[in-house]
Formats: C-alpha cells, sequence, structure tokens
C-alpha cells in the first residue's frame, strides 16, 4: 500500500545480531532504526545488519503527525542515543512513483533500495538486501 508519509531514517554506528546477542562497530553494513509516519498508520522498524533481521513494530495510536514524529526523535534518542551516526527524513508524497522515490533516497546520499511492505509501511534496505523477521522480540 503506498500512502504518503515521512520515512525518518537513524543509522546507528553499530552493526548487531538479535539471535546471537552481540553488537560490534559497525564497518560497511549497519544497524537502523527506522520510522514510518503516514496518515494512517505509524511503524518503528529495527534492522539487525549481521543476519538481515528486522523487527517492525507498528504503534497503536492516533496521535497527530506532530506528536508522532517527537515521539520518535526521543524514543531514538532515549534507546539508540550512544550509538546514532547519521539521521534523515524523506517525506514520501502521495502516488509517488519508483523514480520519485529512488530519487528522494538517492538526494540524501542513501542506496535506492527500498520496499513497500504490505503490512502498511515504508522500508529502506540499507544493504540492497531484502530484509526478513528471523527472530521474535523478548517481551521487556
Amino acid at each position: 500500500m503506498k500512502e504518503p508519509g515521512t520515512l525518518i531514517i537513524y543509522k546507528l554506528t553499530v552493526e548487531s545480531s538479535y539471535a546471537d546477542d552481540f553488537e560490534r562497530p559497525a564497518e560497511e553494513s549497519f544497524d537502523t532504526i527506522q520510522w514510518w509516519i503516514g496518515n494512517k498508520r505509524a511503524w518503528r522498524i529495527k534492522t539487525y545488519a549481521v543476519d538481515n533481521d528486522i523487527h517492525p513494530y507498528r504503534l497503536e495510536t492516533n496521535k497527530p503527525k506532530s506528536e508522532l514524529l517527537e515521539l520518535a526523535a526521543a524514543n531514538t534518542k532515549k534507546n539508540y542515543g550512544d550509538v546514532i551516526g547519521k539521521r534523515f527524513i524523506i517525506e514520501i508524497p502521495d502516488g509517488p512513483s519508483e523514480e520519485i522515490v529512488r530519487e528522494l533516497l538517492r538526494n540524501q546520499g542513501l542506496k535506492e533500495s527500498h520496499e513497500w511492505v504490505d503490512s502498511g509501511y515504508f522500508l529502506w534496505l540499507p544493504d540492497g538486501i531484502e530484509l526478513k523477521t528471523k527472530t521474535k522480540p523478548k517481551l521487556r
């Protein structure tokens, strides 16, 4: 489902494996925290570079976009502040062509690899490799 929204990408300075429970300084690959804030839904997505794992989490909320943008910044800083390398904010327009999306990513200096996930979010693929949920997050 392609809907307009805001993609926030936090490129982390580590690469990790959720399954093997380790992280190390990033070299070529890196973990990300991505937020998709669309018109109808919001998602927080954590990618794990070592094993190409992904943990998407849908936010059950009706908060306005401005509050969700603040939440994304505050939550990411609180949980990953010591390993945030760079942040990118990309506005995806309504009904974008693939060329427009690729251009928006390119303009930020990012690889053009991406996916519109059927669950309802936009995902940037940092290494151009398909990401799949391979592990189940533990409840805290």
